[in-house]
């Protein structure tokens, strides 16, 4: 009895001792497999420096005031007097701006032809030069830009300025233009050629809304 618990001992003992082995096998190659790995350690990659930035001369820079009243406003150059000879036309300009319900305003007497003072000045570069005044009044009758209906092409239109020059155009265009919102829009136009243009009234008369049914419009360019 004694030998066989003996013996029984001994083989688990064996058992263990094989099952601890293998066990700890099993642990050992782990481990050696764990460490055995590298680990990729990425270089550092290289610092990146700008240029310096160019070194530029020290300048002596002007200053200016940003007070508006230092400012230098130019002023356009204004007509001051109206001529064209062929239509028996010779009136004094006046400037002119806008009415109250937004429509160039234009001056009391016939006798006096006005300038849109909104629109371009006899320096301008580009622009309309816009000249009108009415065709008659109640008092005073028929004025003298009734014979604009008369224009023809290439009659001399001469326009001296405040500066005192004289500037001559030519008569490029003569239209009527039905009345109506925004009718002579293209005509006021800021951009485009540099013109002259001329506006009264014209067409039949309207005795209901006691105005003309039309605007006489002509066109001038400069003379060379």
């Amino acid at each position: 009895m004694r030998t066989i618990r003996s013996t029984r001992t001994a083989g688990l003992t064996l058992g263990l001792a094989v099952l601890a082995f293998l066990l700890a096998g099993c642990s050992t190659g782990t481990a050696d497999a764990e460490v055995s790995t590298p680990v990729k350690s990425e270089a550092p990659s290289p610092a990146v420096t700008s240029p310096p930035p160019p070194v530029v001369p020290t300048q002596n820079i002007p200053l200016q005031s940003a007070n508006l009243q230092d400012l230098k406003i130019i002023e356009p150059i204004e007509p001051a007097n109206l001529l064209i000879p062929d239509l028996g036309i010779d009136l004094a300009a006046t400037p002119e701006g806008l009415d109250a319900e937004g429509n160039m305003s234009l001056p009391k007497f016939w006798a006096q032809v006005g300038w849109y003072q909104y629109g371009a000045g006899l320096d301008a570069a580009s622009g309309a030069v816009i000249l009108a005044a009415h065709v008659d009044t109640t008092e005073s009758g028929l004025g003298p830009l009734v014979n604009l209906r008369d224009a023809r092409i290439g009659q001399v239109v001469t326009v001296t300025g405040k500066d005192g020059i004289v500037r001559n155009f030519q008569i490029s265009e003569t239209t009527n233009v039905t009345k109506g919102p925004q009718s002579l829009d293209s005509y006021f136009d800021p951009n485009g050629p540099y013109r002259l243009v001329l506006i009264t009234c014209g067409g039949p008369f309207d005795a209901a809304a006691k105005t003309y049914i039309e605007n006489i419009v002509v066109t001038a360019v400069p003379v060379a």
